[in-house]
């Protein structure tokens, strides 16, 4: 299913979660395909990863080439890593995310 960005919408079930302070909530399970579209918005924002590398490139080729074994590395990651591993590394980001100080500033 894709939703009104384009990105596909999660069909992927729901699971109860229970935080550190004890609550528990619901938790969308997320695949690896999600983590990685959601990974790469909060660290690229609009960019995609490649374009990125271009534009530091382009500022300074040394730079450049670290940012090309950045990117190698952030995608070795994906290869490697669990799915849950990288679903809670997802959720526990995006809810440091929303807990800030900066999301909820209207400047």
């Amino acid at each position: 299913m894709v939703g009104r960005s384009g990105c596909e919408v999660p069909t992927s079930s729901y699971h109860r979660q229970t935080e550190p302070h004890g609550i528990e909530g619901i938790v969308m399970a997320i695949s690896k395909t999600e983590a990685r579209q959601l990974l790469e918005r909060m660290i690229f924002e609009s960019d995609r990863p490649q374009d990125w590398v271009q534009d530091v490139w382009g500022l300074s080729p040394t730079l450049g080439e670290t940012a090309a074994r950045l990117i190698d590395i952030f995608d070795a990651l994906f290869d490697c890593c669990p799915d849950e591993n990288l679903e809670n590394l997802v959720h526990n980001l995006y809810e440091q995310y929303l807990d800030s100080p900066s999301v909820h500033d209207n400047n």
